[in-house]
């Protein structure tokens, strides 16, 4: 299926639908989308991690997501993650 979205407004829509498939074609097509910012300082992996998007996750820390990076309230995508309830006992996004 060729991906007919922009990529800076698909990426979110994508993450936050759960999309791999998309994601995986707006990475393909635009890989400077990884660590971009959008609501609230928020990157791609903030949202998969907030919505629990395991996949996705795995695909934009594979490609390479800034793991460290912190939204406009200072929280990482593991602090996220954690306030849904979506981390491992070891500490991993899961």
């Amino acid at each position: 299926m060729q991906l007919a979205i922009a990529p800076e407004v698909a990426i979110y829509d994508a993450v936050t639908i759960g999309r791999l498939d998309i994601v995986s074609q707006i990475l393909d097509r635009a890989p400077e989308k990884l660590d971009a910012v959008g609501l609230l300082g928020r990157t791609p992996l903030h949202r998969a991690s907030q919505c629990g998007h395991i996949e996705i996750v795995r695909l934009l820390v594979e490609r390479g997501a800034n793991l460290q990076v912190r939204d406009g309230d200072q929280q990482s995508p593991l602090h996220l993650a954690a306030l849904r309830g979506r981390e491992g006992s070891d500490g991993r996004i899961v």
